[in-house]
């Protein structure tokens, strides 16, 4: 009976210290890896995309982790090529006017493969040659509540741009929502090679969109100048409300606009309508556009 007595009291001490433990583990702050962890997880965002947060965007999406009802998440793949209209050894040839550009869709996989072996066939200067760049848009929407969600948009270039403009990135929606005022924000990051060959990251945050209306927000980034650049990537994201009570889908069109004039450029973004997103002078950029969907 004795030796029973004690078998009980040892079980329930380490049954107390086994619940204390996990207690003080659900209510002790996670790591920032554990949060990326949880993020990239439940709203399926790149790795990139998740690294490339702001330490504030990260805690926020973190933080809404128990509030998401449903995420719609996509991503879209494209090549660019950029076609001399002639033999370029009298030319300029960072003169977006000597090329006739040519975006396609393509796979996953095929971007992917192609941007890891820089396959970007760049010829010598003073020959006719193609150069190809790389190009991923990440598009998503979630939903909070009944009455309220949240969209975002991201690209990345795979390979480096060949120009170097004010490009513009832009989420639309459909006429049964709204953005919400003050909701909104964006980040463009690059990386690049110092001449002494030390890799540093910077970044650029946006805190006033220069398109903000209830049809959807767009911001202009400066893509940097910097030769030795590995890395440009930039998001935005916002939140948004129904407009109808009987709201049974929401959907983010988003829209990647890539500057390639050598002159300046002020771009405008509109949304008239449908969730379509347009930009002018269109003549002026290549376009890239996403589309995510999700059930209210």
């Amino acid at each position: 009976m004795k030796k029973t007595i004690l078998l009980g009291l040892l079980f329930s001490i380490i049954l107390a210290t086994s619940v204390q433990s996990a207690i003080f583990a659900d209510t002790s702050s996670p790591t920032e890896q554990e949060m990326k962890d949880a993020v990239h997880e439940s709203y399926h965002f790149s790795t990139n995309f998740v690294n490339d947060l702001t330490q504030n965007d990260l805690v926020e999406y973190f933080s809404n982790i128990s509030n998401l009802q449903g995420v719609s998440y996509k991503d879209n793949y494209y090549k660019i090529e950029y076609i001399p209209v002639s033999d370029l050894s009298s030319k300029l040839i960072a003169d977006p006017s000597n090329y006739k550009e040519v975006v396609t869709e393509v796979s996953k996989e095929e971007a992917e493969q192609a941007a890891a072996q820089q396959n970007s066939q760049i010829k010598p200067y003073g020959t006719t040659t193609v150069t190809t760049s790389w190009l991923k848009l990440e598009t998503t929407v979630e939903k909070y509540s009944s009455t309220e969600g949240g969209v975002s948009s991201r690209f990345e270039w795979l390979t480096s741009p060949f120009f170097r403009g004010k490009d513009a990135l832009a989420l639309g929606l459909n006429a049964n929502t709204s953005s919400i005022p003050g909701s909104s924000s964006a980040v463009y990051k690059y990386k690049f090679y110092t001449d002494s060959g030390t890799l540093v990251s910077d970044e650029v945050n946006y805190t006033k969109p220069d398109t903000d209306l209830a049809a959807g927000i767009s911001y202009f980034m400066n893509l940097t100048k910097t030769s030795n650049s590995v890395y440009n990537a930039g998001y935005m994201k916002y939140r948004f409300k129904p407009n109808v009570s009987n709201l049974t889908v929401a959907d983010a069109y988003s829209m990647y606009a890539h500057n390639e004039s050598t002159l300046t450029i002020n771009p405008s973004v509109s949304f008239p309508g449908g969730g379509s997103v347009t930009i002018s002078p269109s003549t002026k950029y290549d376009k890239v556009t996403g589309h995510s969907i999700i059930n209210w």
